[in-house]
């Protein structure tokens, strides 16, 4: 896929890699952990790139007078280090995102000062350490989003203007074009979806002429070549507000999302197929339709909700209940497909004496002496978004909801809004996680049945005398691995409980490897 003539300069590292295992009967066991000490104040977190049974890359971004390198671990699945290096990128640079494809690491970076629509794509290749890179020249200077990559191109999408546009970058001709028809009018992306051939889907949200907000789903080659356009249109007075897509065996498209009277709370799901000819059939499910949504809350409540709808049908009255709601990829569910969302909503704070600053994580003052910005008294500051519940819907080829279940997510809270809830599919059981603070906690479904309910299991450290500090889970993340194992990584704080009370403290960077 890749060549390469440019070999990463090695340099050690100070680490810790130990081996512990317990197991708990219903319990997962933890059966390696991974450890780089962190100091006072250090707060450039790794973040960890999975290459399934071929291992780990752990990458972050150092700063230096010169450059801002790139830092990279290679692990193995016993959390070994196999290699480990620095790859230097200019100051003029920010990290945006990463993508793995086959055996590579494709590191994206954008200009700071935003004045070309400029990128490098950095590919590392997983086994050798060596790396290439890509100067994306594009006189477009728009904000990125999110991109992905093919056999062969990267796919960059973003927005100018308020206006959706798209870049496709050959990795073999070395050149870079934007994509016809989405510069036009304003709108947004809701999906960029590729495939094992290198084609790609994206999947834009407009309104139409009735001022409705639908969706076009645009199909491409691997080179970029549109294929074919479907216009989905909602019925009523309702307007998509979140699409995910799946190409089936035989060719048909499934599409799951949320729709809503308005632009950004959720009513329901919605499930779709377009078959070969473009054509489509659409099914429309209110959330006082499923059986399980409520099921997050507790039973007492969920009973007066449900109460509530029957008394309103038995009046004939509609049935409303508004949620925001992140939307997951589509999977495959034995002959269904498998979707799920998480609900959310953004939580202010009223300052009082104090307030966090934007840029830094220290506190400041509210004395208008002391500080360049004294916040006024009815001000509210964003404080993160806060988590409640993910909804699990099961759906077959003809759009049919076949059954619904609920996970609730209790305490989280995020600054950044993403996927908070794991899950796998096996052919009976579908299994659900989530990492909060210092522990993992975990439900496992028989699609509407509850096989193992909610439970909550402490990160364990590589000693058995060390607990995790409470409210102290900084840039956490768990993923599924391979086979059956899992990845959990981020920053804890420990300390050695000593005769009542703690006693020295540290703190590490970890990569714990569990087995389901």
């Amino acid at each position: 896929m890749f060549s390469t003539s440019i070999k990463c300069e090695f340099s050690s590292i100070f680490f810790a890699c130990v081996f512990f295992a317990f197991q708990v009967q219903g319990q997962s066991a933890q059966v390696n952990r991974y450890e780089v000490p962190l100091l006072v104040g250090e707060n450039n977190y790794f973040k960890v790139a999975s290459f399934k049974e071929k291992g780990l890359i752990l990458h972050r971004t150092l700063f230096a007078p010169d450059s801002n390198p790139i830092e990279l671990i290679k692990l193995d699945t016993a959390l070994k280090e196999q290699w480990k290096g620095y790859i230097a990128i200019d100051k003029s640079l920010s990290f945006f995102q990463a993508r793995t494809r086959e055996n590579f690491l494709i590191l994206l970076y954008r200009h700071r000062a935003m004045i070309n629509g400029n990128y490098l794509a950095v590919v590392i290749n997983e086994a050798k350490g060596s790396y290439i890179m890509y100067d994306i020249n594009n006189a477009i200077p728009f904000n990125p989003a999110e991109f992905e990559v093919t056999n062969n191109a990267l796919i960059i999408v973003g927005y100018f203007n308020f206006r959706p546009i798209v870049i496709h970058y050959s990795l073999e001709t070395k050149a870079a074009k934007v994509l016809p028809g989405y510069f036009n009018e304003r709108g947004e992306i809701t999906e960029l979806k590729t495939y094992p051939n290198g084609t790609f889907d994206i999947i834009l949200k407009a309104k139409n002429i009735a001022k409705q907000k639908c969706l076009w789903v645009r199909n491409y080659d691997a080179e970029g070549t549109l294929i074919k356009t479907t216009v989905i249109n909602p019925e009523g007075n309702k307007n998509f507000i979140s699409a995910k897509s799946m190409v089936t065996a035989n060719g048909e498209q499934m599409i799951a999302g949320m729709y809503g009277r308005y632009t950004e709370y959720s009513r329901g799901l919605f499930f779709a197929n377009i078959n070969a000819a473009g054509e489509y059939g659409i099914r429309f499910y209110n959330f006082g339709e499923m059986k399980h949504f409520f099921a997050f809350m507790k039973p007492n409540r969920e009973r007066r909700i449900k109460n509530r709808i029957e008394r309103r049908k038995a009046k004939g009255k509609a049935v409303k209940f508004s949620y925001k709601f992140l939307a997951h990829e589509l999977v495959p569910y034995g002959k269904n497909f498998l979707f799920v969302g998480e609900s959310y909503s953004p939580h202010y704070t009223h300052p009082t004496n104090y307030y966090r600053s934007a840029y830094t994580s220290n506190y400041f003052s509210a004395n208008p002496y002391l500080n360049s910005y004294q916040p006024y008294r009815g001000d509210y500051i964003f404080d993160g978004y806060q988590y409640t519940h993910a909804i699990i819907a099961g759906f077959d080829r003809n759009a049919n909801l076949l059954w619904d279940n609920a996970f609730e997510i209790n305490d989280v809270k995020n600054m950044q809004l993403e996927k908070m809830v794991k899950v796998k599919t096996d052919l009976n059981k579908t299994s659900l996680y989530y990492l909060f603070e210092n522990s993992i906690r975990s439900k496992i479904i028989q699609d509407s049945i509850v096989i193992a309910p909610k439970k909550s299991e402490p990160i364990k450290s590589n000693t058995n005398d060390e607990e995790g500090v409470k409210k102290d889970g900084e840039a956490n993340s768990l993923e599924f691995w391979y086979d059956n194992y899992l990845v959990a990584a981020g920053v804890q704080r420990l300390k050695k409980p000593k005769s009542g009370r703690y006693g020295p403290e540290r703190r590490v960077f970890f990569i714990n490897k569990i087995r389901q």
